[in-house]
């Protein structure tokens, strides 16, 4: 399963815990901290 899925979570611990369960079940997680990179990282990477 190649699915690229962006996680946007400004609680550190919760983002830390998205990602693992996410990234156990087979999935490739790219975690964001705050809102304001969300656009430029939309553009850079092909997500699903």
């Amino acid at each position: 399963m190649n699915i690229k899925i962006v996680v946007v979570e400004d609680e550190e611990d919760l983002l830390e815990l998205i990602e693992y369960n996410l990234s156990k079940e087979g999935y490739e997680v790219i975690g964001i901290l705050n809102t304001k990179t969300v656009q430029r990282m939309l553009i850079e990477e092909d997500v699903d």
